[in-house]
């Protein structure tokens, strides 16, 4: 489906509902089951917003109904996850970089003494650094292509053949 609206792990709530457009026809059987284009409906079923020091962000979506031949189908999808880059590593990182050059620095000027002074010092600032700063929200662009596999049956109703002929089955029922 191609999402047809930006979702974002720094704004969304668990709920919030997202709609978009089937991006290519679902055949089955040599039948166009839902056409290019129909109508999808989806909601976000998890979502973490990237923290200061630790934890990664998290966007997780699923389908809830597309719309097919003038009828609304509903639909049960295994959830689509996007999940970003953690702080807490790169906190630590910071941190103990910070600590080093303070201590490198402060046993140049201080000597031993200086060099304690100077680790909490540097550890400190690195730690702030990373409490200004968020980690890496994630997002599903608008006009992205998600692939969905469904987890429950679907029954449509159509007479459009692939090859465009008519089919003597009215209805057709697929997993």
């Amino acid at each position: 489906m191609r999402v047809t609206q930006t979702l974002d792990s720094g704004s969304s709530q668990v709920g919030d509902t997202f709609s978009g457009a089937l991006a290519t026809d679902v055949i089955a059987d040599g039948m166009v089951l839902l056409p290019r284009g129909a109508n999808v409906n989806g909601r976000v079923s998890d979502v973490h917003e990237a923290a200061h020091f630790k934890g990664a962000s998290l966007l997780t979506v699923e389908l809830t109904g597309v719309t097919a031949h003038g009828e609304r189908i509903s639909l049960s999808t295994q959830p689509y996850s996007i999940e970003g880059k953690g702080r807490g590593k790169n906190t630590a990182v910071k941190t103990g970089v910070g600590a080093a050059a303070g201590a490198v620095l402060g046993g140049i000027f201080g000597g031993g003494k200086g060099a304690a002074i100077g680790a909490a010092a540097g550890g400190g600032t690195g730690a702030a650094v990373n409490g200004v700063t968020r980690g890496e929200q994630v997002q599903i662009p608008s006009e992205s292509v998600v692939r969905f596999v469904t987890t429950n049956a679907l029954a449509v109703r159509t007479s459009v053949h692939a090859g465009g002929g008519a089919q003597s089955d009215p209805s057709l029922q697929t997993r």
